[in-house]
């Protein structure tokens, strides 16, 4: 059985999106985090991550966390820089 794609988070980008300050010692509690598929898409649907988080699965390019009219969705790190 082929294992589930993992999702970890890698670091952060402060987005010009961004409008509140927030304090990056918190970032911490996300450093190294994995999230399963179903649990990312989950997390993102009811928009608690942080925005900017930068996420890393095997296979593809990185991935950025943004704000998004369901919630949050994911971008390639490419598209937001």
């Amino acid at each position: 059985m082929p294992a589930e794609q993992q999702f970890v988070c890698r670091g952060f980008l402060f987005t010009k999106s961004r409008r509140e300050f927030d304090d990056p010692w918190d970032y911490f509690d996300f450093k190294d985090r994995v999230w399963l598929k179903e649990e990312l898409r989950h997390d993102l649907t009811v928009g608690v991550l942080p925005e900017g988080m930068i996420l890393e699965t095997a296979g593809y390019m990185p991935v950025v966390v943004m704000p998004d009219e369901r919630g949050q969705r994911v971008m390639n790190l490419t598209e937001v820089l």
